[in-house]
């Protein structure tokens, strides 16, 4: 049973992450419901009925956390990047992006599409402020959805921003005969 239930959790992680919640999610199973045909469809019928229950597990959680007032980690870089993206909030944007003149991301291989939103959002167009190092041989936190393709195309992105890209092949971390 805890099995069952940590999948489903990791499920709800999944889709908060994505920014999808349960009621577009609700929305996209009932869509799909209506396009199955009784024979050829049984695996996707049984997979939305699955989406189904996890709706119901989402709504849950989403209700524990806001009666007990607390927020998960995914919660804190959700509404973080709502935040941002909120036109309302647009002159605290400008002013987080003029107070930082620089923004090191350490362990970038390990950052997620929407951290890397979030990122976004705080260079505005200063693209020259940013500095990230990262290993994409030591990603690690894909159960934090991190998002290795990033590494590659923020390197692609920097070098077309006029930026460079240093890649250092020689390691100093332990001796050549390890």
């Amino acid at each position: 049973v805890a099995d069952v239930i940590n999948k489903m959790l990791q499920g709800v992680q999944v889709f908060n992450a994505e920014l999808i919640g349960p009621d577009e999610l609700e929305q996209y199973v009932k869509d799909q419901q209506g396009k199955i045909s009784l024979v050829s469809d049984i695996e996707k019928a049984e997979y939305l009925k699955l989406l189904h229950n996890l709706i119901k597990i989402y709504r849950a959680y989403n209700d524990i956390k806001r009666k007990a007032d607390i927020m998960d980690y995914d919660d804190l870089v959700v509404e973080a990047n709502k935040f941002l993206l909120n036109p309302e909030n647009e002159y605290l944007k400008k002013n987080y992006q003029s107070k930082y003149k620089q923004i090191l991301i350490d362990e970038f291989q390990d950052t997620s599409q929407i951290q890397w939103a979030i990122f976004k959002q705080l260079i505005g167009k200063a693209t020259e402020k940013l500095f990230v190092v990262g290993d994409p041989k030591q990603s690690i936190y894909s159960f934090r959805h991190a998002d290795v393709s990033l590494f590659f195309e923020v390197s692609d992105l920097t070098r077309s921003w006029g930026g460079t890209v240093a890649e250092l092949n020689t390691n100093f971390r332990t001796q050549s005969t390890l």
